[in-house]
């Protein structure tokens, strides 16, 4: 996430998750569907975002306002203490009626606290499966390469067997030649031998 000094346009954003599905592997409408769950889950991280903050900070004006009711109260019920005994009272039952008011404020604060709380949760279980993604795909990466080398492999061999057969099925041919040119020779040299002794 861009920090609040430096928010990145969508533009950017959509690159970036562009650039990100691409490194995963993903392409066309898986893609689009990717970069549109991105978008989706930042955007529901904002809105959880300024809902909180918004939440936190009606809380802090709501206890700023509180602590100095409470405060003026406090002066007027020091003031008439002596001389009113059922003002006092009523001062009671309004401090009670401000305690009241101030329990659920911090029941809100706790349901803010646990909807961080929820929010964080997710956050990391975002992480966790995108890690799972990521090792997934770097597995399938390297099967892949090792594929590729194990078929190169049995290429290389497959070539090396088929000029394994042909230079032996030269040399084959190459002692068949020599031999029927040694016959021939040998025939010949018989033929002139024998046309010496007849001319003899």
């Amino acid at each position: 996430m861009a920090s609040a000094t430096s928010i990145p346009t969508l533009a950017t954003s959509v690159q970036i998750l562009k650039q990100l599905g691409e490194q995963m592997g993903s392409k066309g409408i898986e893609l689009r569907d990717f970069i549109k769950e991105q978008q989706d889950v930042e955007r529901k991280e904002r809105t959880k975002q300024r809902e909180y903050e918004t939440k936190q900070r009606e809380y802090e004006k709501e206890n700023a306002k509180l602590a100095a009711e409470e405060q003026e109260k406090q002066r007027v019920f020091e003031r008439e203490k002596l001389k009113f005994e059922q003002e006092n009272q009523k001062i009671e039952a309004e401090k009670t009626k401000v305690e009241a008011e101030k329990s659920k404020i911090e029941a809100e604060k706790s349901k803010v606290e646990a909807d961080k709380l929820v929010f964080l949760k997710e956050k990391q279980e975002q992480k966790v499966q995108k890690e799972k993604d990521r090792q997934a795909h770097k597995v399938l990466k390297i099967k892949a390469q090792q594929d590729h080398e194990l078929a190169l492999k049995q290429q290389t061999a497959a070539v090396a067997k088929a000029q394994r057969e042909y230079d032996a099925a030269a040399e084959e041919k190459k002692r068949a030649h020599e031999l029927r040119v040694l016959k021939e020779k040998q025939d010949y040299d018989r033929m002139q031998i024998e046309q010496k002794k007849l001319e003899q």
